[in-house]
């Protein structure tokens, strides 16, 4: 066996195989390979670019005429963040408008048609490197070192990325985050800066149990932060249920 490929009955030869399945236009590769991938090229696709559909059909062909680059051994977290930089490298252009169909009830998780608007028009208006984890990480919510491999960069950059891109965000959607520093004040014992600085822990659940209290008693209590960051948690879920990765509680 070349020592380039993977155990035979592993999971990621099935999926190499229907990887080279898809490439060969194997119908029921084919199938599986979409069923496995499909879903999160599109939802890359709705955000990062201006025609989707177009963006979608451009990946597949991209992956199917790479299929063949594909090597295990330079691969260690799989073929998914292969095919997701893949992907992304074929689509880049810049996003659509979101249009929801209908407003939500009172009190609904339901993106209104304006809010989706205005959060698509805040990432069409972001670089393209802060769209792109943004959608990794909050988003599609994959682990950091597989979206750093997707990224080909470091976690440690990838998690600085992403604070300064939650921040850009934040501030894009008319949120506080800009005010933040300028009007920085102890409540709840802890500081603006330092609600600003935990943020990636607090919005990752990775932040230590004091901090998060912390953190959260000050939200409640500061109306510049808890606009900052109680919004932008509540926009991202919203977001993600518009998109069809998640569910209403």
């Amino acid at each position: 066996m070349d020592a380039s490929e993977p155990t035979q009955g592993s999971p990621l030869s099935d999926e190499l195989e229907e990887l080279r399945g898809f490439a060969r236009g194997d119908a029921e590769a084919s199938r599986r390979f979409i069923a496995a991938f499909g879903g999160v090229l599109r939802r890359m696709a709705y955000v990062l670019s201006a025609e989707p559909d177009d963006a979608y059909q451009n990946a597949l062909v991209a992956i199917s005429r790479g299929a063949g680059t594909f090597d295990a051994n330079r691969a260690p977290g799989g073929l998914r963040p292969w095919v997701l930089a893949v992907g992304r490298n074929a689509m880049r252009r810049r996003p659509a408008p979101i249009v929801a169909e209908t407003g939500p009830d009172e009190g609904s998780q339901e993106l209104s048609v304006d809010e989706a608007l205005g959060i698509r028009e805040a990432f069409a208006n972001l670089r393209s490197e802060d769209r792109d984890v943004l959608l990794l990480r909050d988003v599609e919510e994959f682990p950091a070192s597989e979206a750093a491999e997707i990224l080909n960069i470091t976690v440690d950059a990838l998690k600085s990325r992403l604070h300064r891109a939650r921040l850009r965000l934040a501030a894009a959607l008319g949120d506080a985050a800009p005010t933040v520093r300028s009007e920085c004040r102890d409540v709840g014992g802890m500081l603006c800066t330092d609600v600003v600085s935990a943020l990636p822990a607090l919005l990752d659940g990775d932040a230590p149990a004091e901090v998060t209290a912390s953190a959260m008693a000050h939200l409640r209590a500061c109306t510049v932060c808890e606009t900052f960051g109680g919004r932008y948690r509540s926009r991202i879920v919203r977001l993600r249920i518009a998109m069809g990765i998640a569910k209403y509680d």
